[in-house]
């Protein structure tokens, strides 16, 4: 999955339909490599545009290039297997090549075939490979028992089969220049100069990381300060002017930017016809898996002790008690030795509860279980990912997660039997018969917030809830302020990233507030309106990211996102009197209370006062029959303690104000299946005829209370 965005890549750039690309979304995770292990994006990238080859299959040598605002330019290295900075920490943190740690844990399991399988496997693709090997047969290393075995050392003397070509290979490359206190239009000006030429007969790969502090997108209330608005539009204008440069099309150099949220960056430069957006994927379910296999055959850490500097170093008292004492500890470079789930935990629920994971937020969930190795437990994965979640949607996403079960809540075996059909479906990403989402209509207090809860219970998909912007305190504006520029373009990384992590549910709770209109009159359209609008109704979205929306006042809406296609709904009304005795038994067992003998559930629940509880007005209920009991010094609820809450109990909205609420969700149903299987009159009188919805009878009903209530 993260490798799709450099395959599409290479497609367009062979091709020669484009040169220049916006990499965005995922492009700083770590990508594993089948020789290097996991490297940082940016330096999987920099291997990769050093094996591109021409049209015609030959190889063409590549000078390729970094530049990062805050670091000036570098030269990515030439990865190694072991040596150099970004090798070493590799090989300390377990991130080198899995194959090989494969063959040194066998060696230390005596477990010989699997040992000479692999190194012979490793040997033919990359030479490196052997000089490790000749280190770890040292007296010390894992494989010092075959410093003289003849199999051993025959494969020592295998010869690579598998060519690859290091970066900037045979170039002396050192220092650039251009440092990070260089001024923009002078960094212009060299990074211009490089793309127009081919030094040393060799194309140019130029990348430049963290596009949006180069070319910032300057409405944003928050923008980054580290460039003014002069320069700011001189990098716009510059990098879009190369993307239609034919002289750099035809030298055949290529241009990659790399930015985490492209709301980020400049609009006036994603424009461009000619710079390509490429959105990099979160890994999917196969590659968190493959991580956490790794993860769990880590061998014993170990690495070589250094070389004498020379024959007296060798023989000093000093450098034999290095020796002895190797490796010494480093508390900020020991990680666990293996990873280990709690129980009840299994590596394919691990793979499945961290879908939302970048696979370095994994691997950091994995470093939390500390030098001790302490096992990996759910909850400390559901944290992980809330974190994670929390961070890449820039805070407008959070996870929802929750011990309650849908069959906790009274009155919704409509609304289990559609998610039992649903979810299927969507794990198996099946688009031609999932739609866009789902309406939840009904009374406040009747469960529809429950529900979003309740399905992070349901399913092992993501649950993911997209906070409002008055939640976030960004009031209602017109269009172009800057709060709400920056809060729709921080919903559209939100978006992005729900969908890269699909299949997954996207709530959005009490809709009414923020997109409603009053009296024909409209809310005023924003940008973050038209952007969520656009997404509820796309296509290219269903099977992976499936809309919940709730809301008590569905006549309020917007028209417009009511209007959305394929948008499924469902009715919650008030619970019948055997429901209300199902949701009060449960609200006392989570309170931990215990019953009298004398209490009759069930009779008080047809105690006619009982008729306009909904389901958060019972759990009320339960807490306050339970403080009666408890002043009175009795251990449990008594029968006349339940009764006198009863008949104490006044609900927030009159039987009227609820009919009106309940016909308003009822209009909006267009199946009998959509409903309770039980009505009470005398909403049923007026909303079923039969087995059918009476839409006229409803509207006719709506009008009559239209006149009684008032406002």
């Amino acid at each position: 999955m993260i490798g799709e965005a450099w395959a599409q890549m290479k497609e367009l750039y062979e091709s020669r339909i484009a040169h220049q690309f916006v990499l965005h979304l995922n492009a700083h995770d770590m990508v594993p490599h089948a020789t290097y292990g996991y490297l940082p994006y940016i330096e999987w990238l920099a291997w990769n545009l050093a094996q591109l080859t021409d049209d015609d299959g030959e190889e063409r040598e590549w000078f390729v290039m970094g530049y990062d605002r805050t670091r000036g330019a570098w030269f990515p290295e030439n990865p190694r297997v072991r040596g150099g900075g970004s090798a070493d920490y590799r090989w300390r943190h377990g991130l080198n090549t899995p194959l090989y740690k494969f063959a040194q844990r066998s060696a230390l399991e005596d477990n010989d075939r699997a040992v000479f399988g692999a190194l012979a496997r490793l040997f033919l693709y990359h030479s490196d490979f052997r000089d490790c090997a000749r280190d770890d047969a040292k007296e010390t290393g894992p494989f010092h028992r075959y410093a003289n075995n003849d199999t051993f050392n025959a494969l020592l003397n295998l010869e690579s089969v598998v060519k690859h070509r290091g970066i900037n290979q045979q170039l002396h490359t050192k220092s650039s220049g251009m440092g990070p206190t260089m001024d923009v239009p002078e960094v212009l000006r060299r990074l211009g100069s490089m793309l127009h030429r081919t030094p040393y007969g060799r194309r140019v790969a130029l990348i430049v990381d963290r596009l949006e502090l180069l070319a910032p997108n300057l409405h944003r209330s928050r923008r980054h300060e580290i460039i003014g608005d002069a320069e700011a539009g001189l990098a716009v204008e510059t990098i879009a002017g190369w993307a239609s440069d034919k002289n750099i099309r035809a030298r055949r150099n290529i241009l990659i930017l790399l930015a985490h949220n492209i709301g980020d960056v400049a609009p006036e430069l994603m424009e461009s016809r000619e710079l390509v957006p490429i959105e990099v994927p979160l890994p999917d379910l196969a590659e968190r898996r493959t991580l956490l296999r790794h993860l769990a055959t880590l061998p014993p850490h170990w690495e070589p002790a250094p070389e004498p500097h020379d024959e007296d170093e060798a023989h000093s008292d000093e450098y034999r008690k290095m020796v002895e004492e190797w490796p010494p500890e480093r508390p900020d470079t020991q990680f666990p030795t293996s990873l280990r789930y709690g129980e009840g935990v299994r590596q394919r629920d691990a793979a499945q509860l961290t879908a939302g994971l970048t696979l370095r937020g994994l691997y950091d969930a994995f470093l939390e279980s500390g030098p001790q190795s302490e096992p990996m437990e759910r909850q400390h994965l559901i944290d992980a990912k809330a974190r994670e979640v929390e961070r890449f949607s820039r805070g407008l996403m959070e996870l929802v997660s929750s011990e309650v079960f849908i069959d906790d809540i009274g009155g919704l075996g409509h609304v289990r039997d559609y998610f039992v059909e649903v979810i299927p479906r969507l794990m198996a990403r099946d688009a031609t018969s999932v739609g866009n989402g789902l309406w939840l209509f009904g009374p406040p207090g009747t469960g529809k917030t429950l529900t979003l809860r309740a399905l992070s219970r349901t399913t092992t998909l993501p649950v993911l809830r997209l906070k409002m912007p008055d939640e976030l305190g960004i009031r209602a504006a017109s269009p172009g302020a800057a709060q709400d520029d920056d809060y729709a373009n921080d919903l559209q990384l939100a978006l992005a990233y729900a969908r890269s992590i699909g299949p997954t549910f996207v709530c959005l709770d009490r809709v009414d507030r923020t997109f409603h209109h009053h009296d024909g009159a409209r809310a005023p359209g924003t940008r973050a309106t038209g952007l969520l609008m656009d997404w509820l109704g796309r296509a290219d979205n269903r099977g992976q990211v499936f809309f919940v929306a709730t809301s008590s006042r569905p006549h309020e809406i917007e028209p417009q996102l009511l209007a959305t296609p394929l948008m499924d709904t469902l009715v919650y009304l008030l619970p019948t009197p055997t429901e209300r005795e199902a949701v009060l038994r449960h609200a006392f067992r989570q309170l931990g209370a215990e019953l009298a003998d004398d209490v009759d559930l069930s009779g008080a629940m047809r105690h006619p006062a009982a008729d306009s509880l909904n389901g958060e007005d019972l759990a009320t209920l339960a807490l306050r029959a339970l403080r009666r009991a408890r002043a009175a010094g009795a251990d449990s609820v008594r029968r006349d303690d339940l009764l006198f809450c009863v008949n104490d109990f006044s609900a927030e909205n009159s039987p009227a104000t609820l009919e009106w609420l309940s016909l308003n969700a009822l209009r909006f149903a267009s199946a009998r299946s959509q409903l309770p299987e039980e009505i009470l009159p005398p909403l049923s009188h007026t909303a079923l005829d039969g087995a059918r919805l009476a839409k006229d009878r409803i509207d006719t009903r709506l009008r009559e209370l239209r006149d009684l209530l008032p406002g």
